[in-house]
């Protein structure tokens, strides 16, 4: 096995190749993918959440006279994404009365705009 060398005085990108030549291909993209797949879970549920705070102008147990409704819990959703593969059982917060989000459609399966901007994030770190 390879000892990997993290001298300051290295480039980059020499040190990121050492790293890809120890392990296996299949494991690191593995591994990579899985990561940005968890990512574009927690963005969407957060961005979803977000959202509805919004349209119903309060958040998350706050009680004030502008409340334009009331939660009702989270739905579980799949979603299909060519970067990560199918996400599944991510939560759609749910509210008393139809709300319509921008961020998702209803019946919207696949998000590829949604795609690109988290792996612009990822690997902007």
């Amino acid at each position: 096995m390879k000892e990997i060398n993290f001298d300051s005085g290295k480039n980059l990108l020499l040190r990121w190749a050492g790293v890809k030549d120890i392990l296996p291909k299949e494991v690191f993209w593995y591994d990579v993918r899985s990561k940005v797949k968890q990512m574009i879970k927690q963005v969407l549920e957060y961005s979803l959440d977000k959202e509805l705070e919004a349209i119903l102008k309060a958040e998350r147990y706050q009680r004030c006279e502008l409340r334009e409704g009331c939660r009702n819990g989270y739905r579980p959703r799949s979603l299909i994404t060519h970067i990560a593969g199918r996400i599944d059982n991510f939560l759609v917060p749910r509210a008393r009365r139809k709300v319509k989000f921008k961020l998702l459609k209803a019946y919207q399966r696949r998000l590829d705009e949604f795609d690109y901007a988290i792996l612009n994030c990822f690997l902007n770190g």
